[in-house]
């Protein structure tokens, strides 16, 4: 953890369910990889990398999604682009 910044490696995307949130559309996970992907409301998806599934349940419990990917997920774990805002994907 602490590591933040763009990263570049193939990767692929999840299915992500919908969540009520305003700035993020929807969130999926994979459990063998660790990877959490966000779809953000401008359309563009990251995935953060080393997530620990806890971290991702509590992600789905939280009053309010946009706050906690912000704080807890933005702020302490490494990410990277996968889909710029409204554009193609990156890779």
């Amino acid at each position: 953890m602490g590591l933040k910044g763009p990263i570049m490696q193939p990767r692929k995307l999840l299915k992500r369910i919908p969540v009520e949130s305003e700035a993020v559309r929807s969130v999926g996970y994979d459990p063998h990889s660790r990877v959490l992907q966000v779809e953000f409301d401008n359309g563009s998806i990251y995935h953060y990398l080393d997530v620990p599934e806890p971290e991702y349940q509590a992600l789905l419990r939280a009053e309010s999604i946009g706050r906690f990917v912000t704080h807890r997920i933005k702020a302490n774990y490494r990410y990277e682009l996968m889909k710029a805002a409204d554009e193609s994907l990156v890779r």
